[in-house]
C-alpha cells in the first residue's frame, strides 16, 4: 500500500508540471510572433514581407533619420536594389567564412588562403558598389535637406537589455 506521504508528493509534482505547461501555453499565446528583422522605418514600406532578408542596419538607421515624406522615397530606392544588396551581402558572408576556414585549417595552405582573401576583397567591393548604387538612386530622388539627413543618420541604438 502506498503511504499518504507519497500520494501527496505525486499530486504536488503533478500540479507543478501542469502549472508549468499551462504557463508555457499561455505565454506563447500572449506573446505574438517575433518582430521582423527590420526596424520600424523599413517595416513601413509596402514591399517588405515577413521572412524577407533584412537590408544592412545602416539603411534602417538612415531611413529612421529622414522625415516621413522622404523616408518613403528613400525606402523605395533601397527596395529597387534589395535583391542585389542581399545577394552581394550573402556572397560576402560566404567569402568571410572561407577565409576563416582557410586560416583555421589544420594544415595551412598559403595559396588557398591567398585565393580566399582575394575573393573576399572582390566580394567586399561588389557589396560596397551595390550599396553605393542604391544610395545614389535615393539621393537623386531627394531634396538637399533630405540628402543632408542621409549623411548624418541618428546614432546607433544600444542593444536591448
Amino acid at each position: 500500500m502506498v503511504s499518504n506521504k507519497w500520494i501527496a508528493i505525486a499530486l504536488t509534482a503533478s500540479l507543478a508540471v501542469n502549472v508549468f505547461l499551462a504557463g508555457m501555453f499561455v505565454g506563447r499565446r500572449m506573446v505574438g510572433p517575433p518582430p521582423p528583422p527590420l526596424g520600424p522605418a523599413a517595416q513601413q514600406q509596402s514591399a517588405w514581407r515577413p521572412g524577407d532578408r533584412a537590408l544592412p542596419p545602416m539603411i534602417d538607421r538612415i531611413a529612421d533619420g529622414l522625415a516621413p515624406q522622404y523616408r518613403a522615397v528613400f525606402l523605395a530606392a533601397m527596395d529597387k536594389h534589395r535583391q542585389d544588396i542581399v545577394a552581394s551581402g550573402l556572397a560576402l558572408r560566404e567569402a568571410r567564412g572561407k577565409v576563416r576556414e582557410s586560416l583555421s585549417a589544420e594544415n595551412f595552405d598559403r595559396n588557398a588562403t591567398t585565393t580566399a582573401m582575394a575573393d573576399l576583397q572582390e566580394r567586399e567591393t561588389r557589396f560596397r558598389q551595390s550599396l553605393q548604387a542604391a544610395l545614389l538612386d535615393a539621393a537623386g530622388d531627394l531634396p538637399v535637406d533630405a540628402r543632408r539627413q542621409m549623411v548624418n543618420p541618428p546614432p546607433r541604438r544600444p542593444p536591448p537589455q
